[in-house]
Order: C-alpha cells, then sequence, then structure tokens
C-alpha cells in the first residue's frame, strides 16, 4: 500500500514537470517568434528616430549670383537661422555665442543690395539698416541704425570686410547731440527730435522718425522719416538758420562733399514714380543739375510719367571724391518714342569744381 502511493506519487511529479517543461518550451519558442516580429519594428523606429534631420544645403536654396547670396544671408539674419547664417562666413571674426548675442534681439535686417556698388571682382558696397519693432503694430519698422557693408562673395560663402555705422536714433558733433525721443503713445505723435546746443534743446520735428546723422562739417542736420502709405522723406535741417532746408523723397543714396558746397541725392522705386539724381549747390540749396533733366540723358520731358520712370531699371550713383565728380549709371531707359529698352546703358560724369558733364 505504502509502495503504490509512493509510485503514484512519483509519476504525478513526473507528469507536473513534463507539463512545466513544455509551458516553457512553449514561453520561449513565443518570445523568441515575438521578438523576431519585434526587432525590424523597433530597429525602424529606432532609426527613424536616430535618422538626422535634413535640410536644404546652402548651395540648393541659395542662388549663385553673389547679390542673392547677400540677400539670402540677412534672410537668414531676419528669420533667426543664426546658426545657418553664421555657416555662410568664411573667416568668422567672432565666435558663434556673441555672433548670437548681436543678432537674437527681435529685429528685421533690410539690406539695400539693389544700389549695392562692386568695387572689385565679387567684393560689394552697400548699406544695412537694423529695423527694430517700434511701429510694428502700424505695420511698419523703425529705422534704428544704418551700416555701410563691405562685403565679399565666394561662391555661395561671405566675408564682412568691414562694416561702418552710419546713422542711428542719435548723433553727435562736437557741441551738438541730436536724438529722438519716443512716445509709447502710438495714438500720438511716438517720436520727437531733438537738438541740444551748448546746453539748449530744442525740439526740431516729431512725428515718425528714424535714423538721424550730422553732414561732415556738422552745418546741417539730416533726418530720415516715416510714412505708413507714401514714400519716406528725409529732410535736412540747417542748424545756423534753425529751419529745414530740403526735403527729398524716397532716397536711397545721398553725400555731402567733404567741403559742403555740395549736396548729392539719387533715388528710382518700383513702388512710386519717384525718380532723380540731383546735384544742390550750398548753403541755399539751388538746384545745380538734374539727370533726368538733361534732355541728351531723358529723351522725354522731365514731367512726364514715362520720363520719371525711366531709370526703374537699374540706377546706380556715386561720387568720387579725387575727381570732384558725380557719376550716375543707368541701364534701362525710354527712348524718344517712349519704348522701354532694357538693353540700353548710359553713364553720366559730372565735374562740381567746372560744370562740365561727360557722357559715356
Amino acid at each position: 500500500m505504502n509502495e503504490s502511493k509512493i509510485n503514484k506519487g512519483i509519476l504525478i511529479f513526473i507528469g507536473v514537470l513534463v507539463g512545466l517543461l513544455v509551458a516553457i518550451g512553449f514561453s520561449v519558442v513565443f518570445r523568441n517568434k515575438q521578438k523576431s516580429i519585434q526587432q525590424p519594428v523597433q530597429k525602424l523606429a529606432q532609426e527613424s528616430f536616430e535618422a538626422p534631420i535634413t535640410t536644404p544645403t546652402i548651395s540648393e536654396s541659395t542662388p549663385k549670383k553673389p547679390l542673392e547670396v547677400i540677400d539670402y544671408y540677412y534672410n537668414l539674419l531676419s528669420s533667426k537661422k543664426l546658426k545657418e547664417a553664421y555657416e555662410m562666413h568664411i573667416s568668422p571674426s567672432v565666435n558663434y555665442a556673441q555672433f548670437e548675442k548681436w543678432y537674437k534681439d527681435d529685429i528685421f535686417i533690410s539690406p539695400h543690395t539693389w544700389n549695392a556698388i562692386e568695387i572689385s571682382k565679387n567684393t560689394y558696397k552697400f548699406s544695412v539698416n537694423l529695423l527694430g519693432e517700434y511701429g510694428k503694430e502700424r505695420g511698419f519698422y523703425n529705422t534704428a541704425e544704418e551700416y555701410e557693408i563691405v562685403m565679399r562673395v565666394e561662391g555661395n560663402k561671405i566675408q564682412t570686410l568691414s562694416s561702418k555705422k552710419i546713422s542711428g536714433s542719435t548723433a553727435r558733433f562736437g557741441q551738438l547731440y541730436a536724438y529722438v525721443k519716443k512716445n509709447l503713445d502710438l495714438d500720438s505723435f511716438p517720436h520727437a527730435l531733438m537738438l541740444e546746443q551748448n546746453g539748449i534743446v530744442k525740439k526740431i520735428d516729431e512725428g515718425f522718425i528714424g535714423y538721424v546723422y550730422f553732414s561732415p562739417n556738422g552745418n546741417y542736420l539730416i533726418y530720415k522719416g516715416l510714412n505708413e502709405s507714401a514714400p519716406d522723406p528725409t529732410y535736412i535741417y540747417d542748424i545756423s538758420k534753425q529751419k529745414k532746408a530740403l526735403d527729398v523723397w524716397s532716397l536711397q543714396w545721398s553725400e555731402f562733399t567733404p567741403d559742403e558746397k555740395y549736396f548729392m541725392a539719387c533715388a528710382y522705386t518700383e513702388m512710386d514714380p519717384v525718380a532723380y539724381g540731383s546735384i544742390y549747390q550750398l548753403p541755399d540749396f539751388k538746384l545745380k543739375y538734374e539727370l533726368l533733366a538733361d534732355p541728351k540723358v531723358n529723351p522725354l520731358p522731365y514731367n512726364d510719367p514715362k520720363g520719371t520712370y525711366m531709370s526703374m531699371g537699374n540706377y546706380n550713383c556715386r561720387y568720387d571724391n579725387d575727381k570732384n565728380a558725380v557719376r550716375f549709371t543707368i541701364k534701362g531707359m525710354y527712348d524718344k518714342e517712349g519704348n522701354w529698352n532694357n538693353d540700353a546703358k548710359k553713364e553720366v560724369e559730372y565735374f562740381l569744381n567746372t560744370g562740365k558733364i561727360t557722357y559715356f
């Protein structure tokens, strides 16, 4: 009886052991099969997660023309793609931390490459406006500072050779100090232009005012106004006479001669029929020469709408200090019949000392 019970117990134990081994076997097979199914899925998920996010390279997304490369660089700065902009530099003059500190604020950068001068092969001189947020609620930005840039382009890389501040919201010359006083109430004039001279402060103008700067000898204060729906005016204030001496519209290039005997201004816009190439004689700002009123340059009457529009193709003005002459370059103009010729080109050099004009 006892022996029978022992044998029965052994058989039960063996049965349980066999069942347990079978269960373990099925479990191992199932896990291996499940693992074999999951591994490709897990690998795919891991590869998808670890795969680098590719962005278009500069060469893929940037046009090859040098001025377009420059525009692309400043677009990157304005859209806060600072790392991409930094990597466009051939040999950065500062580390990335400093570069990021310069451009991290909410500003819009506007390069004036349409009027750039190629001073040597693939090397250009142009101006850049740094536009702050002020006035953004009304759909425009306030010019905070303006810089003159000399930049070289090599392929899709750039190298800044020089950067010189031309103007800002404050300016000094000897005992003269001009500054823009801002009113945060946008329902009233947000800007007041103040001039301090020998400790006496006077309000010169009020309105939406951009940059300010003094003429070379400090006899004139130049400041830019801002309009929401019209061309922007630039004003010249005669400090000794305490009044405005001149206002010009849509100004895109201007310069005083070092002796302040002449003031030169050029403009062309595609938005407004405003175009001129003007030379003024100081101190009365008498118009000495107007490029578009010269019949050898513009065959149409100057007040003709097509006449004022003639220079839209490409318009360039520059002052040669050694010659004391102004050189105007026009590409694209109307003929006598009023037909547009995009390939037409004319250059004019006006010598300030003698009034002599050379046509090329």
